[in-house]
């Protein structure tokens, strides 16, 4: 199985992938994406992801092509692909724009930028993840602190990903798998790649979105499951020490499913092992995986 991209309609091989060195994805990060998980070889939720992504567009007003042209870029990418399972990632920038035009624009104008480059990647999926869920991963509580929503709204999904980077690299640090980010008020807001979730007393408990977080497509789903099956679900902020002393951890996004959490910076979660909800909410995710997405 071999990595491919399209590019504005150009399907390649990655070795000869190419965008301009002038293209503000690269230039700036300015740019939007989302990423999706193939089951059967075909994406899951897809119009939730694209719904997110045309959302994180208007925000930093990139011009979106449309919802039907991106499925169509999307089809056509995963059936270029030989048989298997994917990870797939939308990517829109703003497209080529100068670094210093003449006249008295700079070149973070955005209206120097015409017309936008649109990338699908199709990259095999990363196997190891599953027998993640099986043992539980370790987590670290990083000092890097997620951007306050005055500074860059988290709830858009940008490549601009400095933020994250950072996070990611204090939690390596620590042998860590994900690092959990606060927002500035103290209170855990999300993973630098996930959403999180810790169960107490038989409820569920995650960050509301106004804690600066991504509104993410997995955790909404889960919410959904969750009340679904009878759990309570809380969406209120809770402190490092509330995940440090929770039953059970977990953290959601496409390609995590329900990942379970067994330690945070050395402590033992709970009983160190995945728990009986995580393990639940799992099992229904996957169910609903079945049904949406039945053999062919």
């Amino acid at each position: 199985m071999k990595e491919i991209v399209n590019i504005n309609g150009e399907i390649l091989g990655r070795d000869r992938a190419v965008l301009s060195i002038f293209d503000r994805g690269f230039l700036y990060g300015d740019s939007v994406y989302e990423t999706l998980r193939t089951y059967d070889g075909i994406p899951f939720l897809q119009d939730r992801h694209l719904r997110r992504l045309a959302a994180s567009a208007e925000r930093i007003t990139i011009p979106l092509p449309g919802s039907k042209e991106i499925a169509r870029e999307i089809e056509r990418t995963c059936q270029a692909a030989e048989p298997g399972e994917y990870l797939v990632r939308v990517v829109v920038t703003r497209g080529e724009g100068p670094i210093w035009p003449a006249g008295p624009a700079v070149g973070l104008d955005p209206s120097l930028c015409k017309s936008p480059s649109l990338l699908v990647y199709v990259i095999p999926f990363p196997r190891r993840i599953e027998a993640l869920q099986k043992t539980g991963v370790p987590v670290s509580i990083v000092p890097i602190r997620r951007n306050p929503r005055e500074s860059l709204d988290p709830s858009i999904k940008s490549c601009n990903q400095l933020n994250n980077i950072l996070a990611v690299t204090a939690a390596s640090r620590k042998a860590a798998f994900e690092a959990i980010m606060r927002n500035p008020a103290g209170y855990v807001a999300e993973g630098a790649s996930s959403n999180v979730f810790i169960a107490r007393g038989g409820e569920i408990w995650t960050p509301p979105l106004a804690a600066g977080i991504l509104e993410g497509i997995t955790r909404e789903v889960i919410l959904e499951l969750a009340r679904d099956l009878g759990i309570t679900v809380r969406e209120q902020d809770f402190l490092p020490q509330d995940l440090l002393d929770s039953e059970e951890c977990f953290l959601t996004s496409s390609l995590k499913e329900v990942l379970p959490v067994v330690e945070c910076d050395g402590h033992p979660i709970g009983s160190g092992r995945p728990g009986p909800l995580t393990i639940r909410l799992l099992e229904k995710y996957r169910e609903m995986v079945r049904i949406s997405h039945p053999p062919r």
